[in-house]
Protein backbone atom coordinates (compact mmCIF):
# COMPACT_ATOMS: atom_id res chain seq x y z
CA UNK A 1 0.00 0.00 0.00
CA UNK A 2 1.18 3.39 -1.26
CA UNK A 3 0.33 6.31 1.46
CA UNK A 4 0.76 10.18 0.90
CA UNK A 5 -0.89 12.35 3.72
CA UNK A 6 -3.30 10.05 4.47
CA UNK A 7 -6.37 11.14 6.25
CA UNK A 8 -7.09 9.51 9.74
CA UNK A 9 -10.12 7.43 8.50
CA UNK A 10 -6.68 5.28 7.59
CA UNK A 11 -6.51 4.10 10.66
CA UNK A 12 -9.83 1.84 10.39
CA UNK A 13 -9.19 0.96 7.25
CA UNK A 14 -6.39 -0.89 7.62
CA UNK A 15 -7.08 -2.87 9.92
CA UNK A 16 -9.53 -4.67 7.21
CA UNK A 17 -5.95 -5.69 5.82
CA UNK A 18 -4.91 -7.92 8.99
CA UNK A 19 -8.25 -9.49 8.31
CA UNK A 20 -6.56 -10.54 4.57
CA UNK A 21 -2.98 -11.14 5.09
CA UNK A 22 -0.04 -11.60 7.30
CA UNK A 23 2.23 -9.22 6.46
CA UNK A 24 1.10 -5.61 4.95
CA UNK A 25 4.03 -3.59 3.36
CA UNK A 26 3.39 0.13 3.31
CA UNK A 27 4.97 2.51 1.83
CA UNK A 28 5.12 6.00 2.73
CA UNK A 29 6.10 8.72 0.23
CA UNK A 30 6.98 11.49 2.32
CA UNK A 31 3.84 11.91 4.59
CA UNK A 32 4.15 15.18 7.02
CA UNK A 33 2.64 12.62 9.40
CA UNK A 34 4.60 9.80 10.82
CA UNK A 35 2.49 6.64 9.34
CA UNK A 36 3.35 4.52 11.73
CA UNK A 37 1.13 6.54 14.58
CA UNK A 38 -2.06 5.38 12.04
CA UNK A 39 -1.32 1.68 12.82
CA UNK A 40 -3.64 0.26 15.57
CA UNK A 41 -1.93 -0.67 18.83
CA UNK A 42 -1.24 -4.27 19.23
CA UNK A 43 -1.50 -4.98 15.24
CA UNK A 44 2.42 -3.53 14.45
CA UNK A 45 3.89 -6.97 13.95
CA UNK A 46 1.57 -7.36 10.95
CA UNK A 47 3.09 -4.40 9.08
CA UNK A 48 6.35 -3.57 7.27
CA UNK A 49 7.21 0.50 7.08
CA UNK A 50 9.36 1.27 4.55
CA UNK A 51 9.85 5.65 4.36
CA UNK A 52 11.15 8.07 1.76
CA UNK A 53 12.02 11.35 2.78
CA UNK A 54 10.32 12.61 -0.09
CA UNK A 55 7.45 12.15 -2.85
CA UNK A 56 9.09 9.65 -4.94
CA UNK A 57 5.93 8.78 -7.21
CA UNK A 58 3.45 5.36 -7.11
CA UNK A 59 5.53 3.83 -9.39
CA UNK A 60 8.90 4.04 -6.94
CA UNK A 61 6.84 3.58 -3.73
CA UNK A 62 4.91 -0.06 -5.85
CA UNK A 63 8.33 -1.33 -6.35
CA UNK A 64 9.46 -1.36 -2.73
CA UNK A 65 6.90 -3.64 -2.15
CA UNK A 66 7.63 -6.21 -5.12
CA UNK A 67 11.22 -5.73 -4.37
CA UNK A 68 9.94 -6.96 -0.58
CA UNK A 69 7.76 -9.74 -1.64
CA UNK A 70 10.79 -11.14 -4.01
CA UNK A 71 13.46 -10.59 -1.41
CA UNK A 72 10.87 -12.56 1.49
CA UNK A 73 9.68 -15.48 -0.79
CA UNK A 74 5.88 -14.16 -1.07
CA UNK A 75 4.00 -15.92 -4.08
CA UNK A 76 1.36 -13.28 -4.32
CA UNK A 77 1.04 -9.25 -3.42
CA UNK A 78 -1.92 -7.47 -3.65
CA UNK A 79 -1.72 -3.64 -4.40
CA UNK A 80 -4.01 -0.99 -3.01
CA UNK A 81 -4.75 2.46 -2.45
CA UNK A 82 -4.27 4.21 0.45
CA UNK A 83 -8.50 5.32 0.34
CA UNK A 84 -10.15 2.05 -0.57
CA UNK A 85 -11.48 -0.74 1.50
CA UNK A 86 -12.00 -4.38 0.17
CA UNK A 87 -13.96 -6.99 1.48
CA UNK A 88 -12.36 -9.65 3.53
CA UNK A 89 -13.03 -12.67 1.21
CA UNK A 90 -11.18 -10.76 -1.70
CA UNK A 91 -8.64 -13.25 -1.80
CA UNK A 92 -11.22 -15.86 -1.72
CA UNK A 93 -12.80 -14.47 -4.91
CA UNK A 94 -9.67 -14.11 -6.67
CA UNK A 95 -8.38 -18.17 -5.81
CA UNK A 96 -11.92 -19.05 -7.17
CA UNK A 97 -10.76 -17.48 -10.40
CA UNK A 98 -6.82 -18.97 -10.29
CA UNK A 99 -8.98 -22.44 -10.18
CA UNK A 100 -10.34 -21.89 -13.74
CA UNK A 101 -7.77 -20.10 -15.06
CA UNK A 102 -3.88 -20.90 -16.05
CA UNK A 103 -1.18 -18.55 -17.00
CA UNK A 104 -2.71 -15.47 -15.18
CA UNK A 105 -0.49 -12.29 -14.55
CA UNK A 106 -2.60 -10.31 -12.96
CA UNK A 107 -6.42 -10.27 -11.55
CA UNK A 108 -8.10 -7.38 -10.59
CA UNK A 109 -11.96 -5.48 -9.46
CA UNK A 110 -14.55 -3.29 -10.26
CA UNK A 111 -14.95 -0.87 -7.39
CA UNK A 112 -18.17 1.05 -6.36
CA UNK A 113 -18.21 3.79 -4.22
CA UNK A 114 -20.55 2.82 -1.84
CA UNK A 115 -20.01 -0.33 0.55
CA UNK A 116 -18.51 -3.37 -1.15
CA UNK A 117 -20.27 -6.63 0.01
CA UNK A 118 -19.07 -10.12 -1.00
CA UNK A 119 -21.36 -11.33 -4.31
CA UNK A 120 -22.99 -14.27 -3.91
CA UNK A 121 -20.83 -15.75 -7.16
CA UNK A 122 -17.49 -14.30 -8.73
CA UNK A 123 -18.01 -13.75 -12.70
CA UNK A 124 -14.55 -12.67 -14.63
CA UNK A 125 -13.68 -11.20 -18.04
CA UNK A 126 -10.27 -10.22 -19.60
CA UNK A 127 -9.03 -7.09 -19.69
CA UNK A 128 -6.74 -4.55 -20.94
CA UNK A 129 -6.54 -2.00 -18.16
CA UNK A 130 -6.59 -2.65 -14.54
CA UNK A 131 -6.79 0.08 -11.69
CA UNK A 132 -3.82 -0.85 -9.25
CA UNK A 133 -6.13 -0.73 -6.13
CA UNK A 134 -7.33 -4.14 -5.63
CA UNK A 135 -5.01 -6.06 -8.36
CA UNK A 136 -2.92 -9.39 -7.22
CA UNK A 137 0.47 -10.11 -9.17
CA UNK A 138 1.62 -13.58 -8.98
CA UNK A 139 5.41 -12.30 -7.87
CA UNK A 140 6.75 -14.58 -10.79
CA UNK A 141 5.57 -11.68 -13.40
CA UNK A 142 8.12 -9.28 -12.39
CA UNK A 143 10.76 -11.61 -13.37
CA UNK A 144 8.85 -11.72 -17.23
CA UNK A 145 7.76 -8.32 -17.61
CA UNK A 146 9.92 -5.94 -15.39
CA UNK A 147 9.43 -3.24 -12.74
CA UNK A 148 6.86 -0.51 -12.36
CA UNK A 149 7.65 1.86 -14.62
CA UNK A 150 9.40 4.78 -12.24
CA UNK A 151 9.71 7.45 -14.67
CA UNK A 152 6.15 8.00 -14.99
CA UNK A 153 6.15 8.69 -11.50
CA UNK A 154 2.25 9.23 -10.76
CA UNK A 155 -0.12 8.74 -13.55
CA UNK A 156 -0.39 6.07 -16.44
CA UNK A 157 1.76 3.30 -14.59
CA UNK A 158 -0.90 0.95 -13.89
CA UNK A 159 -1.72 1.07 -17.46
CA UNK A 160 1.71 0.61 -18.90
CA UNK A 161 2.17 -2.23 -16.46
CA UNK A 162 -0.70 -4.01 -17.59
CA UNK A 163 0.00 -3.69 -21.08
CA UNK A 164 3.23 -5.34 -20.64
CA UNK A 165 1.73 -8.51 -18.37
CA UNK A 166 -0.96 -8.73 -20.94
CA UNK A 167 1.36 -9.69 -23.98
CA UNK A 168 2.83 -12.23 -21.73
CA UNK A 169 -0.14 -13.29 -19.39
CA UNK A 170 -3.59 -13.24 -18.57
CA UNK A 171 -5.00 -10.27 -17.46
CA UNK A 172 -8.48 -10.47 -15.80
CA UNK A 173 -11.07 -8.25 -13.73
CA UNK A 174 -13.52 -9.90 -11.72
CA UNK A 175 -17.36 -7.88 -12.55
CA UNK A 176 -18.59 -7.42 -9.13
CA UNK A 177 -17.15 -5.18 -7.31
CA UNK A 178 -14.55 -6.09 -3.84
CA UNK A 179 -13.24 -2.81 -3.19
CA UNK A 180 -15.02 0.53 -2.08
CA UNK A 181 -12.54 3.34 -3.55
CA UNK A 182 -12.82 7.40 -3.62
CA UNK A 183 -12.62 8.80 -6.80
CA UNK A 184 -11.33 12.19 -5.36
CA UNK A 185 -12.88 15.51 -5.27
CA UNK A 186 -14.56 15.95 -8.99
CA UNK A 187 -16.46 19.28 -9.48
CA UNK A 188 -19.75 19.60 -11.95
CA UNK A 189 -20.51 22.58 -13.64
CA UNK A 190 -23.14 23.16 -16.61
CA UNK A 191 -24.01 19.15 -16.22
CA UNK A 192 -20.47 18.55 -17.05
CA UNK A 193 -18.03 16.41 -14.71
CA UNK A 194 -14.57 16.96 -14.36
CA UNK A 195 -11.46 15.13 -12.73
CA UNK A 196 -10.32 18.29 -10.89
CA UNK A 197 -6.47 17.19 -10.80
CA UNK A 198 -3.99 19.87 -9.93
CA UNK A 199 -1.72 21.62 -12.18
CA UNK A 200 1.25 18.86 -11.20
CA UNK A 201 -1.35 15.87 -12.08
CA UNK A 202 -2.04 17.39 -15.12
CA UNK A 203 1.43 17.82 -16.34
CA UNK A 204 2.10 13.65 -15.80
CA UNK A 205 -1.60 12.81 -17.27
CA UNK A 206 -0.18 14.84 -20.70
CA UNK A 207 3.28 13.78 -20.29
CA UNK A 208 2.52 10.17 -19.34
CA UNK A 209 -0.50 9.81 -22.47
CA UNK A 210 1.93 10.67 -25.33
CA UNK A 211 4.76 7.84 -23.64
CA UNK A 212 1.76 5.31 -23.41
CA UNK A 213 0.66 5.77 -26.67
CA UNK A 214 3.95 5.81 -28.36
CA UNK A 215 4.68 2.85 -26.38
CA UNK A 216 1.46 0.84 -27.60
CA UNK A 217 -0.21 2.16 -30.49
CA UNK A 218 1.33 -0.83 -32.74
CA UNK A 219 0.00 -3.48 -29.95
CA UNK A 220 -2.98 -1.67 -29.08
CA UNK A 221 -4.32 0.56 -31.82
CA UNK A 222 -8.09 0.90 -30.80
CA UNK A 223 -7.19 1.37 -27.34
CA UNK A 224 -5.01 3.93 -28.20
CA UNK A 225 -7.38 5.74 -30.26
CA UNK A 226 -9.93 5.57 -27.13
CA UNK A 227 -7.48 6.84 -24.78
CA UNK A 228 -6.69 9.81 -26.82
CA UNK A 229 -10.52 10.62 -27.58
CA UNK A 230 -10.80 10.39 -23.72
CA UNK A 231 -7.81 12.46 -23.12
CA UNK A 232 -8.97 15.10 -25.48
CA UNK A 233 -12.42 14.69 -23.58
CA UNK A 234 -10.82 15.78 -20.62
CA UNK A 235 -9.00 18.45 -20.84
CA UNK A 236 -12.04 20.43 -22.91
CA UNK A 237 -14.02 19.84 -19.55
CA UNK A 238 -10.81 20.73 -17.41
CA UNK A 239 -11.54 24.17 -19.51
CA UNK A 240 -14.82 24.42 -19.49
CA UNK A 241 -15.53 23.49 -16.03
CA UNK A 242 -12.52 23.69 -13.45
CA UNK A 243 -10.83 26.67 -11.91
CA UNK A 244 -7.40 27.42 -12.03
CA UNK A 245 -7.50 26.70 -15.94
CA UNK A 246 -4.79 29.04 -16.91
CA UNK A 247 -1.76 26.99 -14.71
CA UNK A 248 -3.13 23.55 -15.72
CA UNK A 249 -3.94 24.27 -19.63
CA UNK A 250 -0.03 25.28 -19.35
CA UNK A 251 1.31 22.41 -17.33
CA UNK A 252 -0.68 20.44 -19.88
CA UNK A 253 0.80 21.91 -22.93
CA UNK A 254 4.26 21.13 -21.21
CA UNK A 255 3.25 17.56 -20.26
CA UNK A 256 2.71 17.16 -23.95
CA UNK A 257 6.28 19.27 -25.63
CA UNK A 258 8.32 17.01 -22.52
CA UNK A 259 6.89 13.68 -23.80
CA UNK A 260 8.68 14.07 -26.63
CA UNK A 261 12.17 14.45 -25.29
CA UNK A 262 11.82 11.38 -23.37
CA UNK A 263 11.97 7.49 -24.96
Amino acid sequence: MITYNPDWGFRDRIKRYVEIADKTIIVDNGSVQDVSQYIPEGLNKHFIIVKSPQNRGIAWGLNQGVLYAKNHGFLYLLTFDQDSLPIREILNCYADVLRHVSDVGLIGTSFTEKKAIMPSHVTYRSQKTLITSGTLHPVTIFDEVGLYDEQLFIDSVDFDFVLRVKKKFHVLRVNEPLIYHELGLPVTKYGISSSNHNAIRRYYMARNHVLICRRYWKDYPMWVLKKTFMFCGSVIKLMVVEDNIKEKTFNTIRGLKDAFKLK
